[in-house]
């Protein structure tokens, strides 16, 4: 059986990806109703005529579950299909506010919706439940039109368009819920207007893991071969090529970019051992507070941090010197250890054509002298330490810098990391995230940023290997 996915037009391909991720082994029906785009335009009635039709298809096409990946269509007619089609479960895409609320409660941000979503009662529900009196709602007449038939020609339509509507807004908020399913295929053009400092809210990832919850409930979870098929209303042979060149870009991966510490070896623990260690010798206390704040920056971060923090009142060099032999000392007597996996999924990387590269906070001298000891330092492309960049982690410096020296496009390119802070700076590079657990325990924020949570380097590899085959 497969699972159905429709939306106006090929926004919803952007659902699909995330749901894809985490459900790789079931297979896809995806309508793209683009006969009848955009719904934006159309009432209530003739919204859940034309939802009505499109579910009757896939149901003849032997969908187990269908996913509304339309946010003008979900506030519109979801209760009425859930009523009407009592057998089989409906999952509806919602604009992402609750998560602003949960994560970013305190900062400014902007709503980016379609006209019928932002007048739907399901969404005034939801702004008013959620409100942080800190919102901008803004109806987006016609973008998802434009994004819907972007193509070169009318591509400074897109900008002007984005221009004129977003500029009043540059430097005045943090967060942007892309209230339509369109509007993260033009994340980048939006960050051009706004700056790179904003953090986007996409309802997509939670429906993905509860559309996963709803087939384990129902006992309906399959590994079938991972097919999607395309269904277009016009039999657009052009928007089934942009769908399936949507479909690839979002999920292409060119080059892995990995922290060091924590990440690829096992020395996170040993390091923050010997800050504490050193804050003691010289009279400050390095808590686990503090580690949290500094983990994954680089040197001339925790220098202003803890100078600051601490008023001045110690050498920070004796400081660094006494961690410094602390550590050594551990590595002389106990060597260091890889984490596991570490062969594995660089010969794996190395054999199947990615480019490979190191960003750590950690100095270019004691990142060769770690992978020499381990008999990896040859297998990376590129090696960037955090004293060959001006700004450290969360910046997004290092990430930018060794994708340019890949000669790879930062969205083709993923960023593992272990700590919180390395997470925001390979999102805020626009790569894609992958967080693999070491001391860190993912904040809110993060978990919303991340493209995908890994517990080991071998699990990131088998990840990578589906996401190739797909």
């Amino acid at each position: 059986m497969n699972i159905g996915i429709f939306d106006s037009g090929i926004g919803g391909v952007t659902v699909l990806k995330e749901i894809v991720k985490i459900l790789p082994n079931e297979n896809y029906i995806y309508y793209s109703d683009s006969k009848n785009n955009p719904y934006g335009d159309k009432n209530d009635d003739e919204i859940i005529k034309v939802c009505e039709d499109i579910v009757e298809k896939l149901i003849n096409k032997d969908c187990k579950v269908i996913v509304i990946a339309c946010n003008t269509a979900s506030a519109k007619c979801v209760e009425y299909l859930r009523k009407k089609y009592t057998n089989i479960p409906f999952i509806a895409i919602e604009p992402a506010y609750k998560m602003v609320y949960d994560y970013a409660y305190d900062e400014p941000t902007l709503i980016m919706a379609t006209k019928g979503t932002i007048e739907s009662e399901k969404f005034n529900l939801l702004y008013t439940k959620y409100n942080n009196n800190k919102t901008d709602i803004l109806a987006c007449v016609g973008l998802a039109n434009i994004i819907e038939n972007c193509n070169s020609d009318n591509n400074e339509i897109l900008k002007e368009y984005l221009n004129k509507n977003l500029i009043q807004y540059k430097g005045n908020v943090k967060n942007v819920v892309l209230g339509c399913t369109h509007y993260p295929l033009i994340k980048d053009k939006i960050k051009e207007v706004l700056g790179n400092g904003i953090t986007f809210f996409d309802g997509a990832p939670n429906l993905a893991k509860h559309l996963k919850d709803v087939l384990q409930e129902n006992n309906i979870l399959e590994n079938n071969e991972g097919k999607i098929e395309f269904i277009d209303s016009n039999n657009s042979e052009e928007k089934r090529q942009r769908f399936y060149n949507y479909l690839k870009e979002t999920t292409e991966i060119k080059a892995v970019i990995f922290d060091m510490d924590g990440t690829l070896i096992d020395s996170e623990l040993i390091k923050e051992n010997g800050w504490k260690y050193a804050g003691k010798q010289v009279g400050i206390n390095i808590d686990d507070e503090i580690m949290l704040k500094i983990r994954g920056t680089n040197k001339a971060f925790i220098e202003k941090f803890l100078s600051d923090r601490f008023n001045n009142s110690f050498d920070f060099n004796q400081l660094y010197e006494i961690r410094e032999q602390y550590i050594n000392k551990h590595i002389n007597e106990y060597g260091m250890q890889g984490k596991k996996g570490l062969n594995e999924i660089l010969n794996y990387l190395k054999e199947n054509d990615y480019k490979i590269a190191l960003a750590s906070s950690s100095s270019e001298d004691i990142i060769k002298r770690y992978l020499k000891q381990l008999n990896v330092y040859d297998l990376f492309d590129v090696i960037i330490g955090g004293d060959m960049v001006k700004e450290g982690k969360p910046d997004p410096e290092i990430y930018l810098t060794a994708a340019k020296l890949l000669n790879v496009n930062p969205k083709n390119c993923i960023g593992v990391e272990d700590s919180n802070n390395g997470i925001l700076s390979v999102y805020r590079a626009g790569m894609k995230p992958i967080f693999i657990k070491d001391l860190d325990e993912p904040s809110n924020k993060t978990i919303n940023m991340t493209y995908k949570s890994c517990e080991s380097l071998m699990e990131l590899m088998n990840f990578l290997d589906k996401l190739k085959n797909m």
